[in-house]
């Protein structure tokens, strides 16, 4: 047995954690357990891994990346990162057409909890599936998409882990683009006013607000043509604003007082 914990510590199990490396030896173990959750990279704060059985991690499992023919789909490991997937998708010539601001979780995980990102007209990572491989309570591996299985196939999109664990999943994925990025301190009734038609401007906008402050952090990416690297618009010193976490981090009290800073 072994302690798990979600990314923030949240969420602690104590249960055998399996890597599988096979299709076999999941199956082999699925059916063997008595309660059993699949694991990403334990992003959600959401008690979804606290099996106290088995858990199953599938980031070692052998797979990989298959365009369709039309080049308008991916099969990918269901295991693998967003971090991963997308690099790899981009060496490819492609991206997915959304996805949040951070990118350790898993595609599976992602979509299974309903992960989004931001822009107006663009859904969330569960709404590019277009097809699943399954290992279900029974062990045996099965595929569902919207012409094969489709109920299973609806279900499977946001299903929190009820209906089996992913192994494969294909995805919609579109050419790949160039976006810059622009983030700036203000007041929040500045924010507030701004908000309301930048979403016809930009592909996404966003804020993130501080219980303590009037500040926000004003965020937008708008579609660039492929270049280098541009210059930061940032009005924001990262190494500094991260030395300002952790000392909240060890001293919550100092955080009123550093978010008025």
């Amino acid at each position: 047995m072994s302690q798990w914990s979600n990314w923030s510590g949240s969420v602690t199990a104590t249960a055998a954690v399996l890597r599988p490396q096979s299709v076999d030896e999941l199956a082999v173990a699925v059916r063997g357990a008595t309660s059993v959750r699949a694991v990403g990279a334990g992003h959600s704060f959401m008690p979804l891994v606290a099996s106290d059985t088995l858990i199953v991690c599938l980031e070692d499992m052998p797979g990989e990346i298959v365009l369709s023919d039309d080049r308008k789909t991916a099969r990918v490991p269901a295991g693998i990162s967003i971090r991963q997937l997308t690099a790899d998708l981009f060496a490819m010539g492609y991206a997915l057409t959304n996805q949040g601001d951070v990118n350790p979780q898993s595609i599976a995980g992602s979509m299974a909890t309903g992960t989004h990102g931001t822009g107006r007209a663009i859904g969330s990572l569960s709404t590019m599936a277009r097809g699943f491989r399954l290992v279900g309570a029974d062990g045996e591996p099965r595929w569902c998409d919207a012409a094969t299985q489709p109920d299973l196939f609806e279900a499977q999109r946001l299903s929190l882990g009820l209906f089996g664990i992913a192994i494969e999943v294909e995805v919609e994925i579109v050419p790949a683009f160039y976006l810059i990025e622009t983030l700036s301190k203000m007041r929040f009734e500045e924010a507030r006013e701004r908000f309301s038609g930048c979403e016809e401007t930009h592909r996404h906008v966003e804020l993130f607000r501080f219980p303590y402050s009037d500040d926000v952090i004003f965020k937008t990416l708008s579609l660039t043509d492929p270049c280098e690297a541009p210059p930061s618009t940032s009005d924001m010193e990262e190494a500094s604003f991260k030395r300002v976490l952790d000392a909240g981090k060890a001293l919550p009290l100092l955080i009123p007082t550093l978010q008025n800073q």
